[in-house]
């Protein structure tokens, strides 16, 4: 039976696997002088290794029936598109608070509290990614 631990560990791990099937066509450069697929690699080595981890976890944790919520599924792809559509036309700051706000809702326990420090420190660290490592992003 395939239980929601080995479903989320097979789901990272097939992720990981498609980044780091793509990121090779980019050129990946040397941690010297890095090129736009080693980010891709690192990123999807990692994510490859925490994916087997939760994979093999499921074999010793307690089995938990795998349930779609639906839902919650709208309420993600709501937030990204919206994210998307906002950073596009109006600013990536705006975006951001919007994904944030509207994703925290498919959580059991909303807190306005925790999404409003969420959003602030998403917008701090996209601020230090463009003042900080001059990454041109559209926040204003």
């Amino acid at each position: 039976m395939i239980n929601q631990n080995m479903a989320r560990g097979l789901l990272l791990a097939a992720i990981a696997v498609f980044f780091l099937v793509q990121a090779p066509r980019y050129g990946v450069g040397t941690f010297i002088r890095p090129g736009s697929g080693l980010f891709p690699i690192i990123v999807g080595s990692a994510l490859l290794v925490i994916g087997i981890g939760i994979t093999a976890y499921s074999f010793f944790a307690e089995a938990v029936p795998l349930d779609f919520r639906v839902r919650n599924i709208a309420i993600i792809t709501a937030a990204l598109v919206g994210f998307a559509l906002i950073s596009e036309y109006l600013n990536m700051l705006v975006g951001i608070v919007f994904m944030t706000t509207v994703a925290s809702l498919a959580s059991k326990d909303f807190s306005i509290k925790r999404t409003a420090a969420i959003a602030v420190v998403l917008c701090f660290i996209a601020l230090a990614m463009t003042k900080g490592l001059g990454v041109q992003l559209p926040l204003y």
